[in-house]
């Protein structure tokens, strides 16, 4: 594949991620009472999208997320903790860059499904972002994801 058809195809998925962000972004602003957070809050939150990855990254991660998910389940089953654990194995296995975008993709799809059981939470996008963090500085995700709910600065 040349260069041009590359650089084509890495325009062409970040296209694809904006106009999805779009739609969440417009579904959650009908439905803030559900979500139990407000239409400024969204505002915010859609403006602070991290760097898209690699179309590579993203296709990669396609394949393994129910994976990643099951071992960082298998691994706790406190919801911080999953997250910040899957968020330590996607930089992992994939890269750092699309761990942290997992953490903020993943609440941009809760706050626009409208659905309550799937809540909008910043401190699981947080705790995403973290362990993409624990992993890039060289940590045992494993062991430094354990309480990490009980470190974040905030609770939605």
């Amino acid at each position: 594949m040349s260069s041009y058809s590359t650089l084509a195809n890495e325009k062409s998925s970040d296209i694809i991620l904006k106009h999805q962000l779009r739609k969440f972004e417009n579904k959650a602003l009908t439905c803030t009472e559900v979500e139990g957070t407000s239409k400024l809050k969204v505002k915010i939150f859609f403006r602070q999208t991290p760097p898209f990855p690699s179309l590579k990254s993203l296709m990669k991660f396609y394949f393994i997320k129910d994976q990643i998910l099951k071992k960082a389940q298998n691994y706790s089953n406190d919801d911080k903790e999953v997250h910040c654990i899957a968020g330590f194995l996607i930089a992992k296995e994939v890269s750092y860059r699309t761990g942290v975008f997992s953490g903020f993709y993943k609440e941009a799809q809760d706050v626009g499904d409208c659905d309550k059981r799937t809540h909008f939470d910043l401190s699981d996008q947080m705790a995403t972002m973290i362990g993409a963090i624990y992993y890039r500085l060289g940590y045992d995700g494993y062991k430094k994801c354990l309480g990490v709910g009980n470190q974040l600065p905030f609770k939605n």
